[in-house]
């Protein structure tokens, strides 16, 4: 029974009480919307937050329990518009600022020269583009005129509601590898040992890597080595290959490998949990698996 139904039934009682004026102007409400509790224009009586609240409080007075699932389902509903309507009219206000570090291997380099050397280089690329009259790069994007979007089209086929990994197959080496994690927050490829063995590539390929794995708990991992494997992804002609820097490491239980920032950023990829999709950029256009 909706909301307009009980105030039909119980407006006889004269239980409820009657209210001021509304405070908005009438001259800008909605015309074609009556409220007969109100009496007056700018919402329907199902849109009457007022008659809900009333309601409301006869029933927790026990006067109208035979109404209460109704009613008290129309004005959680009710609480959530409101909820949702402060959130956009009310922002909240940052009380204070939280910031984090993470560690890992980085492009630069190991050591600790490596890695200045590396930031220096960074911030005086970011200077010369600053100060480029023109706003451009010496060297322009290959695909400058690509633009990666997302549609509600592409959500097609996906099951809701799901929070599921992004989860992907692509050729590393001359193998179909299955299973490979798309992890935005992995800072380094990984390649599992247990695949390394099935693709029989032997140890011995492996170049030598002392840098430690961290994970979010802190707990840390050696890998056996690093491998540099082309990597192939996509569906037939519209791939894009590159080559991707493995660190090897024992385990493999639950996937063969993961593509971690360094693989996105080759690729010019964007990923979507919503749309189980990640999307690059290749010489013909936009692709995507």
């Amino acid at each position: 029974m909706g909301i307009e139904d009980v105030y039909h039934e119980i407006s006889h009682l004269q239980v409820l009480r009657r209210l001021p004026p509304l405070k908005s102007d009438p001259m800008l409400r909605n015309q074609n919307k009556y409220c007969r509790f109100h009496s007056e224009s700018g919402h329907t009586i199902a849109e009457c937050y007022d008659l809900k609240d009333g309601i409301e409080r006869l029933i927790r007075e026990g006067r109208l329990s035979e109404y209460r699932a109704d009613c008290q389902n129309n004005n959680n509903r009710c609480n959530n518009d409101r909820r949702e309507d402060q959130r956009h009219d009310n922002p909240p206000e940052s009380v204070g600022v939280i910031r984090t570090i993470f560690g890992g291997p980085y492009l630069g380099g190991t050591s600790h020269r490596a890695q200045k050397d590396y930031v220096q280089e960074a911030r005086d690329k970011f200077n010369r583009r600053v100060m480029n009259v023109s706003g451009r790069e010496a060297k322009a994007a290959r695909y400058e005129e690509a633009e990666i979007k997302f549609l509600e089209a592409d959500v097609n086929g996906v099951h809701f509601p799901q929070s599921d990994a992004l989860v992907v197959e692509a050729m590393i080496g001359n193998h179909t590898v299955c299973r490979i994690l798309v992890h935005n927050g992995s800072s380094v490829d990984i390649l599992y040992s247990s695949c390394l063995d099935k693709m029989g590539i032997p140890r011995v390929r492996l170049q030598n890597n002392a840098q430690p794995l961290y994970g979010f708990t802190e707990d840390s991992v050696i890998p056996e080595g690093v491998i540099e494997l082309p990597m192939t992804i996509g569906d037939r002609s519209q791939t894009s290959t590159i080559m991707s820097k493995f660190l090897v490491v024992k385990g493999g239980d639950q996937y063969n490998a993961v593509i971690g920032r360094p693989t996105l950023r080759s690729l010019k990829a964007v990923m979507s949990i919503y749309h189980q999709m990640m999307k690059f950029s290749t010489p013909t256009g936009i692709r995507k698996v």
